[in-house]
């Protein structure tokens, strides 16, 4: 299927390709009975059972929840024997590359707010995310933001993938995943923790120039804590992040509701919703490449400031760090490093067994340069 997959995939209207990659292609199209713009993910006619039966169970998946913080997804069908999947068409940016214009804080946390609010949704109808990453948040113009791509998420009640399969993207996967591929609300909620430290931080505590570095932080090493990172923050939001990063599952917040309403109360303690005035003041920022002087304020462990930063200062001058490497980590004791030693032999192993594509250290793909499909990636 080419010349633009032969201008139609059902009663669609094909105006451009948005993204393309090993698993098929992302198309904008039109759909010419209500006039609306969508995307239709088109999965490539390679595709192995497996693969369709992912492909599939995301249409499944998305179809049983409605949220206004969750794409949605309007048609599963074939097209010349292949699958494709008719999803909302979302303008905006994906949140890595939204923060890397530095935007505000309050703007942040809006955005976290949302995340919040998608998989408690997803969670209360028995629905894993299983791989939530700033790639899969979706910022609108308005400053909105909807969680994305459910193609390795599964019903708690029906499982797809066998015991002991590792899926997802390794920053950020929490430790019982990568040790024995326990995946539950617990490991979901760690992931939102990331996305949250990543977002308020500018940097992945576990983010690695290596697949098996990456992993031993994740297995061994206790991230910086958010509070030292930033010691203008809340504290209260701090340590509830932090709670959610801890390596027992069980040590963690049951629920997102404790982040939740640590959000809020950075945000001015309001319980209600941002009006879409102040949203769309949220997303403004400085012109991208320009950044303030960084001065006499360093953040993170290191020298002490001269001058105490206000937040505001914090997060103009963060917007300088994003992408940076992280500190070492808080190390555990040498007698607990053996189990996660040995866990990062197997999963290499694994890795070079499934024949996985190359590790890189750089963040995930941005979306498109004008505007994302639903899927807010390669197909």
């Amino acid at each position: 299927m080419d010349a633009e997959a032969q201008s139609r995939i059902g009663k669609f209207r094909v105006l451009r390709t948005l993204g393309q990659g090993a698993m098929g292609r992302v198309f904008l199209a039109q759909d010419p009975l209500i006039d609306r713009r969508v995307a239709i993910k088109v999965m490539a006619i390679e595709g192995d059972a497996e693969s369709r039966e992912r492909f599939r169970n995301e249409a499944r998946t998305v179809g049983q929840l409605s949220h206004p913080n969750i794409v949605q997804v309007f048609e599963f069908g074939f097209h010349r024997d292949q699958p494709y999947l008719v999803m909302e068409y979302l303008e905006g940016e994906s949140l890595d590359r939204w923060l890397e214009r530095g935007p505000p804080f309050d703007g942040r946390v809006a955005v976290l707010l949302d995340l919040c609010r998608a998989v408690e949704h997803a969670h209360s109808r028995g629905v894993l995310h299983r791989d939530v990453k700033p790639s899969n948040v979706q910022v609108l113009p308005d400053g909105t933001s909807k969680l994305m791509d459910f193609g390795i998420a599964r019903s708690q009640a029906v499982g797809l993938t066998a015991t002991g399969t590792v899926l997802g993207t390794p920053e950020y996967l929490a430790p019982e995943i990568l040790l024995d591929a326990r995946y539950s609300t617990a490991s979901d909620l760690y992931a939102v923790a990331l996305v949250a430290y990543r977002t308020l931080a500018g940097f992945n505590p576990f983010h690695a120039s290596s697949l098996e570095a990456c992993i031993t932080r994740v297995l061994a090493a206790e991230p910086e804590p958010l509070g030292e990172v930033l010691p203008q923050l809340d504290p209260r939001l701090a340590e509830v992040v932090d709670a959610y990063l801890r390596k027992d599952p069980s040590a963690r917040p049951a629920g997102v509701a404790p982040l939740k309403k640590a959000l809020k109360r950075a945000l001015g303690g309001s319980s209600t919703d941002l009006s879409a005035s102040f949203r769309r003041s949220l997303v403004r920022s400085d012109a991208p490449g320009t950044s303030p002087p960084e001065a006499d304020v360093t953040l993170g462990s290191g020298p002490t400031v001269r001058r105490p930063p206000s937040l505001a200062e914090a997060y103009t001058v963060q917007s300088s760090r994003l992408g940076r490497t992280p500190p070492p980590g808080r190390r555990r004791p040498r007698a607990l490093l053996l189990a996660p030693a040995a866990a990062v032999a197997a999963l290499l192993g694994l890795v070079a067994w499934r024949g996985l594509p190359p590790w890189s250290a750089k963040t995930s793909p941005a979306a498109g340069e004008e505007a994302s499909p639903a899927a807010g990636e390669e197909a």
